[in-house]
């Protein structure tokens, strides 16, 4: 479900804070899209770029760690739901981002 076949695109539906207040998507933040692969990779696209990187999905504990290749900090995410056409992911602030397929 998470990348289908071969691969999916996920855009932002709707974001909450910690608190669960709606966060206002920008236009920008709009035409981000996450790009999910079968070989475990990923493609974050907005309108800084791109950024390539692998992911790690812990059935298990339903956890979603996104690592770019360019280093830096990898961000682990708890998936809260998780279906062939909505994703939702909690950071460990409590924050919500539900990204529908495209």
């Amino acid at each position: 479900m998470l990348y289908g076949t071969s691969g999916k695109v996920w855009k932002t539906a709707k974001e909450t804070n910690a608190t669960g207040d709606k966060v206002k998507q920008t236009d920008a933040q709009q035409q981000e899209t996450l790009h999910m692969f079968s070989n475990n990779t990923y493609s974050m696209t907005g309108t800084s770029g791109a950024i390539q990187g692998k992911f790690n999905f812990d059935q298990t504990a339903k956890t979603l760690t996104l690592t770019p290749d360019a280093g830096g900090t990898s961000n682990t995410f708890n998936v809260e739901t998780l279906t062939d056409d909505k994703l939702t992911l909690v950071s460990p602030t409590g924050a919500k981002l539900v990204l529908e397929t495209e």
